[in-house]
């Protein structure tokens, strides 16, 4: 996340700490790293200020960002595979069309058994 928003590490906890106390973010349970946008109505009034190339540009930087902290990590694909999306057309191609078929890739090895 402070990738995402220039901040060093101890900056970043402070800053999500804070939000997570102001009722802006909230702690996915069982992780250390991961925050989800509290409401619906946080997220449309925190992106609807962008314009549509910044929010494809802030979709990129979170896929990259979700790609340094997880790699390949299956349990990620989806998420990288939607921000990649998101991202287009700001967004390379090639590397988004490769998210999407590996997370279609994982989704489909989980309905195998």
């Amino acid at each position: 996340m402070g990738g995402l928003c220039g901040l060093d590490g101890d900056a970043a906890v402070q800053a999500a700490d804070e939000a997570v106390v102001d009722g802006l973010l909230t702690v996915v349970a069982d992780t250390a790293r991961t925050y989800r946008v509290a409401h619906a109505l946080v997220h449309q009034t925190l992106a609807g200020d962008l314009s549509p190339v910044r929010r494809a540009q802030r979709h990129e930087r979170i896929a990259a960002a979700l790609l340094d902290a997880y790699g390949e990590d299956d349990e990620h694909a989806a998420a990288v595979a939607e921000h990649r999306w998101a991202s287009l057309p700001v967004g390379e191609v090639e590397p988004t069309l490769r998210a999407r078929v590996r997370a279609a890739d994982v989704a489909w090895a989980g309905l195998v058994y």
